[in-house]
């Protein structure tokens, strides 16, 4: 139980050291902590949804998903509030969630499925697998590795110019295409960073996704439907912003100006473009979502299930400035195992997720809004499962 609380104390400073967290936007709501009880009870009695509701109240906040896993067990799933901040439609525990970031630990274990076949290794450079491209980038990322591209240490920017423009997205290209596209502007653009140090690269996981598309003939999004959602049993998934496609009934992410929270409709033209699906464009159901915790989680305490226990213990070796592959990995003095921790937002939402092995824990809060509110909203939410959970014991 100590240890446990020492968790929830050292949570944001955890989070921060690793680089985590959201940053916030200038212009929020004000928060009001007089909403939050004093008594938040344990455990089982049916007030987690209370709970979240006055967490919810607290940072005025369109909606918050959250749950806490024990081992393979949900301890506790709740939602709460609204699907847009201005209609009546409230969240349920069936809605798909935008995770963002969250989605390269995925693209990680696919690839990490495909090591263990022996379609790809870890190994496996840029020239070896795009043979095409030599000659055509610049000659340092030629030998760049997929566990480079994974770890975000092959020295790639953090984007590519105009990535949130219109010219990747509403394209008619198959995806397979526009990532080959993709992978030859990133390679051509100049080094932000020594190979080996950590930078974290969306670019680079889109490149390491379309490596594994390369080497199987198969678009990333059929790969992680069949080597992850399929075999995890995650019956509820997709890609992009929940309600983008012909489901008005999901939630919507949320932007804030003017005094209020407004809905982000995806047909504005905000949103990922999909072309960039294996750095953070999956949504799904916290079932769904708990199933692949549960999977890492057991992975992480030693144990075989859709990959060794070797694999997991590559995925989640850090290897520059916390960074393992799509996993903030940070040994902390008050545990004897490593933390695992991620984020994921498209500035519209906000994923969070955490693992404590040692504790046979793991914890996840998703909020269909982004900014200071939601960032200091879901630490509180994690402060919250772990301490009902902590007062069984």
């Amino acid at each position: 139980m100590n240890k446990l609380r020492k968790y929830i104390n050292k949570l944001t400073i955890v989070l921060l050291s690793i680089g985590l967290v959201a940053c916030g936007s200038t212009e929020q709501p004000a928060i009001d902590l007089t909403q939050l009880p004093e008594d938040i009870g344990q455990t089982g009695d049916g007030l987690l949804k209370e709970n979240l509701e006055a967490i919810r109240l607290a940072y005025d906040l369109p909606a918050i998903s959250a749950m806490i896993i024990k081992g393979n067990e949900i301890l506790e799933m709740e939602v709460t509030g609204f699907r847009d901040a201005n209609l009546p439609d409230e969240v349920t525990i069936n809605d798909r969630l935008h995770i963002g970031s969250l989605t390269k630990s995925m693209t990680a274990t696919v690839a990490a499925r495909l090591v263990e076949q022996g379609v790809i290794s870890f190994q496996s450079t840029v020239s070896e697998i795009f043979p095409e491209l030599i000659g055509e980038i610049k000659p340092i990322y030629e030998q760049v590795t997929l566990a480079e591209l994974l770890s975000s240490t092959s020295g790639l920017r953090r984007n590519l110019p105009g990535t949130w423009g219109k010219e990747w997205k509403n394209r008619a290209e198959p995806l397979i295409e526009l990532r080959q596209e993709w992978t030859r502007k990133m390679f051509n653009t100049s080094p932000a960073a020594d190979r080996g140090k950590h930078l974290y690269s969306n670019g680079g996981y889109t490149i390491a996704g379309h490596m594994l598309e390369r080497a199987t003939g198969i678009a990333w999004e059929d790969l992680i439907q069949d080597e992850l959602f399929t075999p995890l049993d995650m019956n509820i998934t997709g890609f992009g912003p929940p309600n983008f496609d012909v489901l008005p009934e999901q939630p919507s992410g949320h932007y804030y100006s003017n005094g209020s929270w407004h809905a982000r409709k995806p047909s504005n033209g905000e949103y990922i473009p999909f072309v960039l699906g294996p750095a953070g464009t999956v949504n799904a159901d916290l079932t769904s979502l708990s199933k692949y915790l549960m999977a890492h989680l057991a992975g992480a305490r030693g144990n075989d299930n859709i990959i060794t226990a070797n694999s997991y213990q590559i995925l989640h070796q850090s290897v520059d400035d916390n960074y393992a592959m799509g996993w903030g990995a940070a040994n902390v003095e008050w545990a004897s195992e490593k933390v695992l921790a991620h984020s994921g937002t498209n500035t519209f939402w906000l994923a969070e997720w955490m693992i404590i092995p040692e504790g046979n824990i793991a914890v996840m809060v998703v909020i269909n809004a982004a900014g200071d509110n939601a960032s200091q909203a879901t630490g509180q939410v994690i402060r919250t499962l772990i301490d009902r959970y902590g007062a069984t014991q």
